[in-house]
This record gives C-alpha cells, structure tokens and sequence, in this order.
C-alpha cells in the first residue's frame, strides 16, 4: 500500500497511509486511514479496506464515476472499480443479524447505509439472493424469517444517533427505517 501510494503519477497528488487496523468482522483484511495532499494542501481523507481471499465476492466489481468532478490542467479523471454493491448490501445485512456471543449487532450504520442504498439504488433479485446466501454461510449465520434488529432497545437510541449524524433525509427513526429495509431483506430471504 505504501508503495503504490508513493508512485509519482503526474496527477500532483500525495498520499500519507496512516497505521492499519485489521476487520473485526472475520474477513481477512486491513483499514488504512489515508490523507491526500495537493502540493502542501489537505485535499481529502478517507479510508481504504484491502480485504483477504476468505470474503466472498459474488458480482463483478462495479464501475463508478469520479466521486468529485477535479478540474485540473493535463489531468485525465477516471472512475473507480468498487466492491459490487450487492456484497455490500450482503455484507450490512448479516452484520446486523450475527451475535458475537451473548451479544447483539450494533452496526447502527450498516442501517443507515441499508436505507439509502435501497432507496437510491437497484440492485437484481438473483444476485442479491445468492450474495446473502454467500455472506450468511461465511458468516455462519442463519437467516431469519423476518429480519429485524436484534435489540430494539438497543438499536433505537444507536440508529437514531448515526441517523442524526448522516446527510439521510428520511428514516430518522428505527421504525421508519425498518419501513424501507425489512420488506427489501424479507424478499431476499424468501425468494420474492
């Protein structure tokens, strides 16, 4: 990673890779807090996940645009290959249902990210289906009938404190947010 991040590639862009820090949700990999300069100046920070040969990826990454539109003299913007979204949506869903032990999920974002995803995108029924099935059995997690949050009293106060703090213009409760997402899982987990 530092090598690649050290690559002068004529775009003026430099990169300091901050001390990784592996996954905790038993997927081999890495999170590397990155910062971007421009010169001297601060341009963006961000992270980079490198994940290891036990996740699964079930798509083909997607190609997405340039996140922000960069006007610069001699500079070519390109897209970006990312994790297909429906490994994604696999990977929030069964990290909301696993228990760690006794004790509950509290990925309150993953919900978050579950209701813009849902509403904003779309994704193909088959190859949602087979992406949970994929995660759930790497996991070792099993499907519920219905899914739901696996402690509400628990869930309530954390998904509204990660709503508050995301751009979301919807679901800023638990219950709306179980509105949008639940008949979506539902039909994944039952075939309709």
């Amino acid at each position: 990673m530092a090598r690649a991040a050290a690559l002068d590639i004529g775009d003026y862009f430099r990169f300091d890779i901050g001390p990784t820090r592996a996954h905790s949700d038993g997927a081999a990999g890495s999170r590397f807090p990155v910062t971007a300069y421009v010169g001297a100046t601060r341009w963006a920070q961000f992270h980079v996940d490198l994940v290891g040969s036990n996740l699964r990826m079930t798509g083909e990454p997607d190609e997405m645009p340039a996140l922000f539109r960069v006007m610069m003299p001699d500079i070519t913007q390109h897209g970006y290959r990312v994790y297909p979204l429906v490994d994604h949506v696999a990977d929030k869903v069964a990290a909301i249902i696993e228990r760690h032990g006794d004790r509950p999920s509290t990925r309150f974002k993953d919900l978050v990210d579950l209701v813009a995803i849902i509403t904003e995108a779309s994704v193909d029924a088959g190859l949602q289906r087979a992406a949970m099935h994929s995660e759930v059995e790497r996991r070792g997690v099993v499907p519920p009938d219905r899914f739901d949050v696996p402690d509400r009293a628990l869930w309530e106060m954390g998904y509204k404190r990660e709503a508050q703090r995301s751009l979301l213009p919807l679901a800023s409760t638990l219950d709306e947010a179980l509105g949008v997402v639940t008949p979506f899982i539902n039909a994944v987990f039952d075939g309709t």
